[in-house]
């Protein structure tokens, strides 16, 4: 009697033995847990603060300065000013300052075109003030009334002239430097964009002195897990804890 055949997806058939194993999709490497930005009010007078990056959290090796100026006063005004040395690494002091510099670049394109109008007002009011000049004078002095009217409709001319000129003159200029502005900032942020690590969990500073009632002081942390490092290492001093 010949031997039964094995049944198709039986381990004794064929095609069992060349079927590849299947083996699982690669996962993606899980992104850095940040996680939730937010504020957290202390009561101290002394406060300890974590030794590693309050923005990548690996260890420090520097310090950035969280300063809160308080201003209090009507007619006298009082200004008290205070700050804390925050931890951080070299790398992220590096795209903290290339931020700043960033965004120091403003466009001041449209104060150059206000400006501009401002002078073309002047000129053209001038020209006009010397007009009105010459032609009050052409008619207290009849003999020379022509030629003083002359020169005052060409002092017209001549401001209304300059005064255009100038509108469109500035206003081309105020144009290529607002270009120019936003070609430089862009390439500023690249840079500071550059700098930036995986790990790393804002392009700016990541922890801000926002404000300061008595002993009480309220920092805002990018990174959330600094900041329940920083809640621990300040235990019992902690008085709240807001998110974002």
């Amino acid at each position: 009697m010949p031997p039964l055949a094995a049944r198709p997806g039986s381990p004794d058939h064929p095609a069992a033995e060349r079927a590849p194993p299947q083996t699982p999709a690669a996962q993606p490497p899980p992104g850095p847990d940040h996680g939730i930005p937010c504020s957290v009010n202390v009561s101290a007078r002394v406060l300890r603060w974590p030794p590693c990056c309050a923005c990548c959290l690996r260890p420090a090796d520097a310090y950035l300065e969280a300063s809160h100026t308080r201003v209090t006063g009507v007619r006298v005004i009082r200004t008290d000013a205070r700050s804390w040395r925050v931890p951080y690494c070299k790398n992220c002091l590096r795209h903290v300052d290339a931020d700043e510099n960033a965004r120091s670049i403003t466009d001041t394109g449209a104060t150059v075109w206000i400006l501009g109008i401002f002078l073309a007002i002047v000129i053209l009011t001038g020209g006009g003030i010397l007009a009105v000049g010459l032609i009050l004078a052409a008619r207290a002095m009849p003999g020379a009334g022509n030629v003083t009217l002359t020169a005052g409709v060409i002092a017209i001319v001549i401001s209304i002239a300059c005064s255009v000129t100038m509108i469109v003159g500035e206003f081309r200029w105020s144009r290529s430097f607002a270009d120019d502005t936003r070609r430089r900032r862009r390439r500023a942020e690249q840079k500071a964009e550059s700098l930036v690590f995986p790990c790393c969990c804002i392009l700016g500073p990541a922890v801000a002195y926002t404000n300061r009632y008595g002993s009480v002081h309220t920092f805002r942390f990018a990174n959330g897990q600094y900041a329940l490092r920083f809640a621990q290492e300040n235990a019992g001093k902690v008085v709240g804890i807001e998110t974002d």
